[in-house]
């Protein structure tokens, strides 16, 4: 994976020091997603193989709250982040905080499947430092790109989410199936750790003039939330947020229970998330960082919702169609799926530049709390909303949203075109 990244760097004409920062970056969010893998799908499905309770293990759902909340922790991040500028001290912290993690899912294998709270208490430490580690990786990412590679950063944090959570959430499991629980653990830490390795040099060079000003304007200032949300960047990053991600996120999980409802098989539906995951996330994160190359952030956020529209209005009307519409849902699910990664590179890169370069990775924290908070209640009021008035009233009134947000998004950027 990191020869692959770094011929893609080479390709795309970043200075060598980014090429090398962007290989540890990758390495870095593809830890998240296997981390996020083995405790939102391969864990709880483990503990129910072993007739664990429903209600114990939707409790590990509430794990998704320190994502939500870590906005609360990251002007300390942030601020600890600008002092370890200029050294080796950010990539040799984060390394050791990796180790931590790799160090609780290998302690992991000692707990029985009696209880649940363990476990919660173990994934909950990681998830914490996790969220550490991918503030102070933001903001690094924010201060070293200049705005013309930050898509590459954004690129890294969806694709190698994608193939960390299929890694997580499909290799894991498989291998627990063959080996067991203790040695999924030591593969899982093992990853962790090689993955990790890059950050042991992180570039702490200051290679261009966009960091250098970054870096002045840092000087003495403490990062302030209030500050942040204060700002009119980050009051219209945080609506083309919610705006651009509710349709997006109403749909997400409907899919694959859908197609169950519809009699199709449950292997079926494991190996084509399985596909989606891989083939539809990659796909789609290199089409998103296509998008933003020739078009810009800007116009296309736009494009993608545009599209968005169409594939719900699409899927609502196969829905319509019963048993003779299943192929094309699949079809469109896949389409959805690729659109979807493509479209967080995309967004992804319009925030980044609504930060401020007193405290990117404060900036961006809320951003991405933000977003948290919006999958987890669009995707209640989605399969809500399903439940109680089928699945075509849900992809119905996502479509809706989503051709709303077209207009809405272009007047949100309107004040900020050219960022």
């Amino acid at each position: 994976m990191i020869t692959l990244t770094a011929g893609f760097a080479r390709f795309v004409s970043p200075q060598r020091s980014e090429r090398s920062a962007l290989i540890a970056i990758w390495g870095v969010y593809t830890i998240q997603g296997q981390l996020g893998g083995l405790t939102f799908v391969a864990l709880p499905a483990i503990l129910r193989s072993k007739h664990v309770q429903m209600e114990q293990i939707a409790v590990f759902s509430a794990i998704i709250l320190v994502w939500a909340l870590k906005f609360l922790w990251a002007a300390r991040v942030e601020r600890l982040r600008q002092q370890m500028m200029g050294s080796f001290g950010l990539g040799r912290a984060i390394f050791l905080a990796e180790l931590m993690i790799a160090g609780l899912i290998v302690g992991s294998a000692l707990i029985s499947f009696n209880s649940v709270l363990p476990f919660l208490a173990i994934f909950s430490g990681a998830a914490f430092l996790a969220s550490i580690i991918d503030i102070a990786t933001d903001g690094y990412l924010i201060a070293h790109f200049p705005p013309n590679l930050r898509r590459l950063g954004a690129t890294a944090q969806v694709g190698g989410g994608y193939l960390g959570f299929a890694l997580g959430g499909s290799f894991l499991p498989a291998l627990y199936e063959s080996a067991g629980w203790p040695v999924s653990c030591l593969v899982a830490g093992g990853v962790t750790i090689l993955l990790s390795a890059p950050l042991l040099t992180l570039p702490h060079t200051v290679p261009s003039s966009l960091m250098h000003a970054s870096t002045r304007l840092a000087h003495g200032w403490r990062p302030n939330l209030l500050w942040a949300l204060k700002r009119r960047e980050i009051q219209a990053g945080i609506a083309m947020i919610i705006i651009f991600d509710a349709a997006r996120r109403m749909t997400q999980g409907l899919g694959a229970l859908y197609l169950l409802d519809g009699g199709v098989s449950l292997t079926f539906i494991g190996a084509f998330n399985g596909i989606v995951g891989i083939g539809a996330g990659l796909m789609g994160t290199v089409l998103g960082n296509f998008c933003v190359r020739k078009s810009g952030s800007s116009t296309s956020l736009t494009a993608i919702a545009i599209v968005t529209s169409v594939i719900l209005s699409l899927a609502s009307f196969t829905i319509l169609l019963g048993h003779r519409g299943l192929p094309l849902f699949i079809a469109l699910l896949f389409l959805e799926s690729l659109v979807m990664a493509a479209g967080f590179v995309v967004l992804f890169s319009r925030v980044m530049g609504l930060t401020s370069p007193r405290q990117p990775g404060l900036d961006y924290a809320v951003f991405q709390s933000v977003s948290a908070v919006v999958a987890a209640m669009a995707g209640f009021a989605g399969t809500s909303l399903a439940g109680k008035a089928g699945y075509e009233a849900s992809f119905a009134c996502a479509t809706c949203i989503a051709l709303a947000s077209i207009p809405i998004l272009k007047l949100l950027q309107k004040p900020f075109e050219g960022g």
